[in-house]
């Protein structure tokens, strides 16, 4: 008799086991260690320090520096980025990308943030600094999860040459050196009203002083058949603002480009932001995995990190 005919024959038997199997693993999932997001080190925190009534230069005397000297002390900190306004001290800080114990670090940011005694005291109180690297969280997890796998053809640069128009070039003739704030704008959405409501939402949630030059950035999706090594840049003003036009059936690639290029040409330091798709978070996240849909951020990033190994050169790119 086999195992077959046993449990034909000897039907108590398979149910005995057939609900065993069932009870097992039931008891395995509820037993099964869980994590509402995985464990990912998020390497870039920023320190923000109010102190009302002060000037930009005073704030930078007796705030800024005082932090960075003391958050330069630890050994995992990669890069420090400041700026003084009025009224407020804002640090940037970056972690080694390798740093595996992210957390611990962050930990000791903040014990050396309160060893700093000798902050001013404003309106009768004492100044006080506040670490926020949880921003960098939900950004890493969405970049982990919602990016479908790309192919080596898919992150190469694919742009031969890069033309600006008269127009074009003038928006970064005198930039050199400086940082300058490239918004990615869906033209199919181009409006003045949204172009402003924009600017003033990326300047207040990516805390982007107001001496800092915004310039959008607007890549028109063409057919991979007209597709050109040369990149064509046209220059635009709308009410004020200024926009960069192009078309490229290969979105991320271009930017990724146009970005390395105004480095190399303009001697400016680029930085690039994205948006997440508005509308529903369950309906993105199935565009993102079935349809390849919104990837055009962690594509432009892995394209950067592959044309530039150089981190400090390396054009940076903000999700929010």
């Amino acid at each position: 008799m086999n195992i077959s005919q046993l449990f034909v024959t000897k039907r108590p038997i398979a149910w005995t086991a057939m609900i065993s199997v069932l009870i097992w693993g039931v008891y395995a999932y509820l037993m099964m260690p869980q994590r509402q997001d995985p464990i990912i080190p998020v390497v870039t925190g920023v320190i923000l320090t109010p102190y009302p009534g002060a000037e930009a230069e005073k704030v930078e005397q007796e705030v800024t520096r005082k932090i960075e000297r003391k958050v330069a002390e630890n050994p995992a900190v990669d890069h420090i980025k400041s700026i003084s306004r009025p009224g407020m001290s804002i640090v940037y800080v970056e972690l080694f990308e390798t740093e595996r114990h992210a957390e611990l670090v962050w930990q000791d940011v903040r014990g050396k943030l309160g060893e700093i005694k000798d902050l001013p005291v404003a309106a009768g109180r004492p100044t006080q600094s506040l670490l926020n690297k949880d921003f960098g969280d939900s950004v890493a997890v969405m970049l982990t999860i919602s990016s479908p796998p790309v192919t080596d053809r898919e992150i190469e640069l694919r742009a031969g040459s890069i033309v600006l128009d008269e127009k074009a070039a003038g928006f970064f003739a005198t930039y050199r050196d400086r940082d300058v704030q490239l918004v990615a704008h869906d033209p199919d959405r181009a409006g003045e009203r949204t172009l402003g409501f924009k600017e003033r939402q990326q300047r207040m949630e990516n805390h982007i002083p107001a001496e800092d030059p915004i310039i959008f950035l607007e890549v028109t999706l063409t057919d991979a058949s007209e597709f050109s090594s040369e990149l064509q840049v046209h220059g635009a003003i709308r009410n004020g603002r200024r926009v960069l036009e192009m078309s490229s059936p290969v979105v991320a690639n271009s930017i990724a480009a146009l970005l390395l290029h105004l480095r190399d040409r303009y001697g400016i330091k680029p930085n690039v932001y994205f948006e997440w798709t508005e509308g529903n978070p369950v309906v993105n996240l199935l565009r993102f995995l079935f349809l390849g849909v919104g990837e055009i951020a962690p594509t432009t990033r892995e394209v950067l990190r592959r044309a530039e190994p150089d981190r400090s050169r390396r054009p940076k790119v903000h999700v929010g």
